[in-house]
């Protein structure tokens, strides 16, 4: 993120538009292909189903419904762009190198999709920073490495078992919603523990947001996650990953 870590912990990072209004039309794909770049030779299909809940005078009904997206690929499938009749989501996978390398990316994605699938009202917006921090250690006390960490009491005793964290931040006047989680994870080679801390922020009221101007937003929210992974860890820990 901001602060240059030599060790960076983030695995992944996905920003993600939803729409309100739609495109079935399936020829953007390869419009889209076409205007993306070469770089992105690399495609696949891919489906997936959202459950939706409504009111009725029966009472609560929920109906699944199928949404067909469309992959595209970096050669080294470390990017990945996919694009659907009302969503565009980008992911980075480790290595990440910066925001000044990724934010061109969401960019030209988004210019991109927005042009060829003729989309005019944007939906919701989401960020999401997914970091793996690894020790080597057995044993660690969290209070060496973490801000936002778990509380026990002594009767509880330590944590042996699987744990999640989580808590969920107001912010920009209540528009915003910054959503921080800790969990542990399996570790990777040649370490002994590992916690996923997951950090995304996203829209809950769209005041003063229009297709025109959610780049405004995605560079907030981008100053918002980076502020907040440095207020979840100790000076310790930063000066580790900064080795």
């Amino acid at each position: 993120m901001g602060v240059k870590l030599k060790n960076s912990p983030i695995v992944e990072v996905i920003c993600e538009f939803k729409f309100k209004d739609s495109s079935e039309d399936l020829t953007i794909y390869g419009d889209f292909h076409n205007e993306i770049g070469k770089e992105y030779i690399k495609k696949k299909p891919r489906s997936y189903q959202e459950v939706i809940i409504n009111k009725s005078e029966s009472g609560i009904e929920h109906n699944i419904k199928e949404y067909r997206l469309q992959q595209f690929f970096s050669d080294d499938e470390k990017t990945l762009i996919q694009i659907g009749s009302n969503i565009l989501a980008i992911n980075r996978l480790k290595p990440y190198q910066t925001w000044e390398e990724f934010l061109p990316v969401i960019k030209k994605a988004y210019s991109s999709y927005i042009k060829i699938a003729k989309l005019k009202d944007i939906k919701t917006i989401s960020l999401k920073y997914i970091n793996k921090i690894n020790f080597k250690k057995e044993q660690i006390d969290f209070d060496d490495y973490f801000l936002f960490k778990p509380e026990f009491n002594e009767k509880l005793g330590t944590i042996d078992g699987r744990f999640i964290l989580g808590s969920e931040f107001r912010r920009n006047k209540d528009n915003d919603l910054l959503r921080i989680t800790l969990a542990n994870t399996s570790p990777f080679k040649g370490f002994k523990v590992a916690f996923l801390l997951d950090l995304e922020y996203s829209t809950i009221k769209l005041d003063n947001i229009n297709i025109s101007n959610t780049l405004k937003w995605v560079k907030n929210a981008h100053t918002e996650i980076e502020t907040a992974f440095f207020n979840c860890l100790t000076d310790n820990l930063i000066g580790k990953l900064k080795k």
